[in-house]
């Protein structure tokens, strides 16, 4: 998020004195919640104060205050200090597994760039459209998708995006105008994003909400369960999103020029390479390994920091510690780990049952699929104001868990839809995912909500018909 978005509701306050206006109202918001707010009935001195740290890393982390890495700390060694819990409890909880989980996808992404392999991906993304507008828009989507299901999402969108630039370029579309260019570059993060929730290794919050599920709810989800209700949810959506975009922006463009100048480009590149080979067998090797995770019983955060360390190892060498090192996710795994350290303190202390049961309680009585579907409309709505999924997720999924499981329903069947639309950020563009394309200025806000706002719907729907559908042939209800 740039300097500019952390100016929200601030106008012409300096960035520095933006910055302090937010720090201090959001310490002032933590003191009116954990010691001027007369303590509620059920909810524990420690608990009311989790809640009072919760609502400052909230404005923490949606203004940007501080760097995501320092906030996530700060969080964390705030909690003993606060009396929440002790520091080696806070900081127990930051070393989560997701975070080693994060570490190891990162390294896969890497490799995948560092080997050439995603530059040849990319331009056979797009010859195989052979010419034709729309078949090179679904080819986009479907590759975007099919990528992010084992791939880190913004890197996905970086790697295709100038495909598709140049693509654009070579049809002389003009900025703002072009209807192609329009549906190409929104439909392009479109289809990184259905990708992300089709699979466990698909975004993190994925993994996130499995570990919370087995570890607060007992209930073990399989990477192959996972995928049994993501992967309908991503087939379903693909053509949905592709058909709504050539409603919305229909092309101007019959036929697409510049396809022999990318033929020759893809020519260059010759036959695989050893490095290339040796990626995709190693890919090949680990999605078996992940998608047998119930046979061995070892654990996804396990299986990606030893795939990721073994692309390092002699002999293999597909990454080197040089490269890696300054283009690795750091602030979004100290940010994870900050978030779990928090949501956990929010569980442990039942301030997530006390959220529940207060402001989500009263749904109970309504029928499931409605229940799924406030649940769904509240995770696209509180993503309007927190821009970041995994943080969502974290703070959120203690708090579903333990209303299931206070008036018996099923922690998975409420929780992943929490999950799946978490990643569903289709409204604004605020994610960053999005605003790689967006960047480049040939769509505007308003173009992005006129197809967003009616995706999230078919979103929600498909979500919660899998969910619901699959997972009662799961067992999971």
């Amino acid at each position: 998020m740039s300097q500019e978005n952390i100016s929200h509701g601030l106008p012409g306050i300096p960035f520095e004195a933006r910055r302090l206006t937010l720090f201090l109202t959001a310490c002032s918001v933590f003191a009116l919640i954990a010691w001027v707010w007369p303590a509620p009935e059920g909810l524990s001195s420690q608990g009311q104060r989790a809640i009072a740290l919760m609502a400052a890393a909230v404005i923490v982390w949606v203004f940007e205050v501080f760097p995501l890495a320092v906030a996530a700390m700060l969080m964390t060694v705030v909690q003993p200090l606060a009396g929440v819990t002790t520091f080696q409890t806070a900081l127990g909880n930051f070393a989560n597994p997701i975070v080693f989980f994060v570490f190891g996808m990162f390294c896969f992404t890497l490799a995948f760039t560092r080997t050439g392999f995603s530059e040849r991906v990319a331009l056979w993304i797009s010859l195989i459209a052979q010419g034709s507008p729309a078949r090179l828009l679904l080819c986009f989507i479907a590759g975007g998708t099919v990528i992010s299901m084992f791939m880190a999402d913004v890197p996905v969108v970086v790697m295709l995006a100038p495909v598709a630039l140049k693509v654009i370029e070579k049809n002389n579309c003009v900025p703002m105008q072009s209807n192609f260019a329009k549906a190409l570059m929104i439909g392009l993060p479109l289809g990184v994003l259905i990708g992300g929730v089709a699979t466990p290794t698909g975004a993190s919050m994925n993994v996130l909400t499995m570990q919370f599920l087995r570890d607060m709810a007992g209930v073990d989800i399989s990477y192959l369960q996972w995928c049994a209700i993501g992967v309908p949810v991503a087939l379903v959506l693909i053509p949905v999103t592709w058909l709504l975009l050539l409603w919305i922006f229909p092309s101007e463009l019959t036929a697409l020029s510049g396809a022999e100048s990318m033929r020759e480009e893809y020519a260059k590149l010759g036959p695989m390479t050893r490095q290339e080979s040796r990626f995709v067998l190693f890919v090949l090797v680990n999605v078996v390994l992940w998608c047998t995770d119930s046979l061995h019983g070892i654990s996804l955060p396990i299986l990606a920091v030893l795939g990721g360390a073994a692309l390092f190892f002699p002999g293999i060498d597909l990454i080197d510690w040089k490269y890696a090192f300054p283009r690795m996710g750091w602030d979004i795994m100290m940010l994870i780990g900050g978030a779990c350290s928090l949501s956990m303190a929010l569980w442990k202390t039942g301030a997530a049952a006390w959220i529940g049961t207060t402001f989500l309680g009263g749904l109970l009585h309504l029928p499931l699929f409605v229940l799924m579907l406030g649940i769904a409309l509240f995770a696209v709505w509180i993503h309007l104001l927190v821009p970041n999924s995994t943080a969502i997720v974290a703070v959120f999924t203690p708090t579903i868990i333990a209303l299931a499981k206070s008036k018996s329903v099923s922690p998975a069947i409420l929780t992943l839809p929490l999950g799946f639309m978490a990643s569903a950020s289709l409204v604004l563009v605020i994610d960053a995912v999005q605003l790689v394309t967006y960047q480049y200025g040939y769509y505007s806000m308003k173009d992005w909500i006129k197809n967003g706002a009616i995706l999230s719907v078919f979103w929600i729907f498909v979500t919660i018909f899998s969910v619901m559908f699959i997972g009662s042939l799961l067992g999971f209800y």
